[in-house]
């Protein structure tokens, strides 16, 4: 059970990220900038969406591009593979996540995992959060939520090989935050400052092996999996930006 409560967390922690970039996107009358590399809020969607796609790794080191490079389009995984200062698998997997924010193509992507049980067998453990169809599920729901908000991800960035986001001391002095960015009509909005923003969507899971992948020796049924979460993702996700 406590393994449920961890992808249980992890989702709700991409809830509340895309929430807060919908938040921004429908609050500004004019055209919304672009999220960046550097920008906060890219850090906290991203920290979370590696978090559920690393859970439950049979290898970690290899990330999940062993897996991905086998249904993504063969350009990209070429655009991938030529990175001059992505030097891991692992990094290449955090490159394909920025490609698919990018191209809006992560909601389509994850369809293919499901779509994909032999490969995804082969590469997780049956407790991954990505080999629970109820997870998976929510997951693909909460991912929809970015369909239409705007990503410039710069891929061949060294910081991929360490972590998922642009660490601080790597963020140029000089380049505004996408709060900063906003047009001047949404500033000054408490709901939508990056300060009031729910702690909860910064972590607190312990980033062992036991709690990415844990042993594949303990039993966990898919019928001992509970759907907390499926009752809260109308409330969580927020409208989606169709109109």
């Amino acid at each position: 059970m406590e393994t449920l409560k961890v992808k249980d967390r992890i989702l709700e922690n991409i809830s509340l990220s895309v929430k807060q970039i919908q938040g921004y996107f429908a609050a500004c009358e004019e055209e919304t900038p672009a999220i960046r590399n550097h920008d906060k809020v890219l850090q906290r969607l991203c920290e979370h969406l590696d978090h559920a796609l690393l859970y439950g790794l049979q290898d970690i080191s290899s990330g999940y591009w062993v897996l991905v490079v086998h249904f993504t389009r063969s350009e990209a995984v070429k655009q991938i593979d030529v990175l001059q200062h992505v030097a891991t698998n692992l990094g290449r997997s955090r490159a394909w996540l920025y490609l698919a924010l990018n191209e809006n193509s992560l909601e389509s992507y994850l369809r293919l995992f499901w779509e994909n049980q032999n490969l995804l067998h082969k590469y997780y453990f049956k407790n991954a959060l990505v080999c629970s169809h109820d997870h998976l599920t929510l997951f693909l729901t909460l991912v929809s939520g970015l369909e239409f908000i705007r990503f410039e991800l710069e891929l061949d960035v060294p910081y991929l090989d360490l972590a998922p986001y642009m660490p601080e001391y790597y963020k140029p002095q000089h380049l505004l935050d996408f709060e900063e960015r906003l047009p001047n009509s949404v500033h000054g909005s408490d709901s939508l400052s990056l300060n009031s923003f729910n702690s909860v969507t910064s972590t607190n899971l312990e980033w062992d092996d036991s709690a990415i992948a844990p042993s594949s020796e303990v039993n966990w049924s898919d019928s001992n999996l509970t759907r907390p979460l499926i009752g809260m993702s109308c409330s969580l996700i927020g409208r989606r930006l169709a109109k």
